[in-house]
This record gives structure tokens, C-alpha cells and sequence, in this order.
């Protein structure tokens, strides 16, 4: 999805890999059919419905597995399959409230995304429905990456690392794909729980980002920091797209029985060898006077 406010900051991935130009373009149409239980059973398994005219009950949460996404670059394209979470909303607007307006991440914990309270404003269908998808996924956050999915698989040789996602990917559709904004003065809550925790590795540089198609890049523009610590951050975005965070993952943080980066453990040493220097120095001064 490319939205009119141009990209104000991106992060692109070169052409070693660029990651899933198709997320939205054809996962929906291609995997809805997955979700048969979500379908009046009159519908023939094999129609594909579009995303203004399926029709659905109020609320349906199946797996799917997304398969054959196209990662594509300049010279070559691969294919990539990841377990996916699918929750499709069909409903009156007075029918949504706190908990159907919200979405947790089914494989990571501490992360959701909530819509403000009047979204459905301008969207709702003719017939006085509001449809919400809401999708998670399992390992897509890692494709891009240089360090390893799992934390615990990390090594010293694996940092620094600038950019890497940090969290799993979520995703929104209200309406039809893409035009969604969110009215003046509101913003949807995305609350990302970190993979890489800042109590086992140094973080920096917290980014909330949205895929940008167009750019093949990961793209700041409508989105916002608003909140981060060790182990979550709260990003406020004022429209809807497969929303992640970007952090630079520095080492790992020097601490009893927790292995040290050797550009850490390089720095501390050259701290203190310049503190001692200094404080011998001072003593010099301090006796040379008296």
C-alpha cells in the first residue's frame, strides 16, 4: 500500500532481500478460502470473495498457513511460507467496543493493536455493516533480519545489527484494503512485545514502521513513538497497514553469566583504563601542588 504523504524516512532491505511485496496485494484473496468456517456454508469452497462483498459472521479467529509469499529483488525471487492467525469482524458500528476492537498477536505475547473508539466513521457498508481483518504472523518478522529468529540462538558474531524487526508483524484491514485513516484527533494504539529484550541485549533506535509496498521499504510516515522500555514499546499510527517495530540490536548487555559483545567489552575496557588515567593524573597534580 502507498499512502499520499510520501515517505518521510524508509528502510530498505538492497537487493539481497526484499521482503514481501505482496502482503496485502494477494494474501487476503488467496487465504480467505482457508476460512471456511467463516463463510455461510452455501459458498462454494472454490469462490474467492473480495474484500467488499464477503460475507461473514460477526466474529471468526482461524490458522491459516500462508503460503508461497513472494519475496522479490532485482534478480531473483523466493518463496516463503509462515503460519498466520486470521480474525475476520462483520458487525453494526454500535457493536464494537474495547474487546472487538482489539487484536492480540496469537504467537507473540504483549502485542496488539487496538482501534480507536469512533473508527468505523465513513465505513460502514450498505448494509450497516463495519468488516475488520485482523491477521498475525509467526516467523515473517525474521526474514529480513541478520540475527536469528530465536534469541538464544544469537552469537557475539551477530552484532551490531541496525534496523531489524523486533517484534512480530500485525496487520489491520478496516473496509476495503488501504483507505483507511483514522479521524482527527485519534490514532490506533499498536503495543510491540520485544523479541530481542533489553534485559539480555543492548537496544537502540526504537522505529515504528508500516511495509510500503511501493517502496518495497519499511516506512515511518503516520506512525509514532510513543512508549518503550526493555520489553515493549507503544506506537501510535493514524492509519492501517502490517504495522512492526524496528530496533537496532547492539550486543548483548554485559551482565553475570549473559555472554558480552566484544565491541561492548572493548569500549568498557578503554572507560576505565581512561578513568584511571585521570584519576592517576589528578593525584599527580593534587601532590606536585601541595
Amino acid at each position: 500500500m502507498s499512502h499520499p504523504d510520501r515517505p518521510v524516512k524508509k528502510h530498505g532491505w538492497g537487493s539481497s532481500s526484499v521482503l514481501l511485496n505482496a502482503l496485502h496485494q494477494h494474501e487476503l484473496q488467496a487465504y480467505l478460502t482457508e476460512l471456511k468456517s467463516c463463510f455461510p456454508s452455501t459458498r462454494s469452497a472454490k469462490t474467492v470473495p473480495t474484500l467488499t462483498s464477503w460475507v461473514v459472521k460477526p466474529d471468526c479467529s482461524c490458522p491459516v498457513l500462508v503460503k508461497d509469499i513472494p519475496f522479490c529483488n532485482k534478480t531473483s525471487s523466493t518463496h516463503y511460507h509462515t503460519p498466520a492467525n486470521v480474525r475476520v469482524s462483520s458487525r453494526p458500528a454500535n457493536d464494537y467496543n474495547v474487546t472487538t476492537r482489539r487484536y492480540d498477536h496469537i504467537y507473540y505475547p504483549n502485542t496488539f493493536i487496538e482501534l480507536p473508539e469512533l473508527f468505523y466513521r465513513g465505513y460502514v457498508n450498505e448494509d450497516n455493516n463495519v468488516r475488520v481483518v485482523f491477521m498475525s504472523y509467526a516467523t515473517l518478522h525474521s526474514v529480513t533480519n541478520t540475527i536469528p529468529h530465536d534469541p538464544k540462538q544469537a552469537s557475539p558474531d551477530n552484532f551490531p545489527a541496525k534496523g531489524q524487526v523486533n517484534s512480530g508483524i500485525i496487520n489491520a484491514i478496516v473496509g476495503q484494503k488501504g483507505l483507511w485513516r483514522a479521524g482527527d484527533g485519534e490514532t490506533t494504539k499498536v503495543k510491540f512485545g520485544h523479541v530481542y529484550k533489553g534485559d539480555g541485549f543492548l537496544l537502540a533506535n526504537p522505529s515504528c514502521v508500516w511495509w510500503d509496498e511501493a517502496a518495497y521499504a519499511w516506512n515511518t510516515s503516520g506512525c509514532a513513538l510513543n512508549y518503550t522500555d526493555a520489553h515493549v514499546t507503544i506506537c501510535r499510527c493514524n492509519h492501517l497497514t502490517s504495522l512492526a517495530l524496528l530496533m537496532d540490536v547492539r550486543g548483548f548487555l554485559a551482565k553475570e553469566g549473559v555472554r558480552e559483545n566484544p565491541a561492548y567489552l572493548a569500549g568498557k575496557w578503554l572507560t576505565l583504563l581512561g578513568c584511571s588515567a585521570s584519576a592517576i593524573c589528578l593525584v599527580l597534580c593534587i601532590c606536585s601542588c601541595s
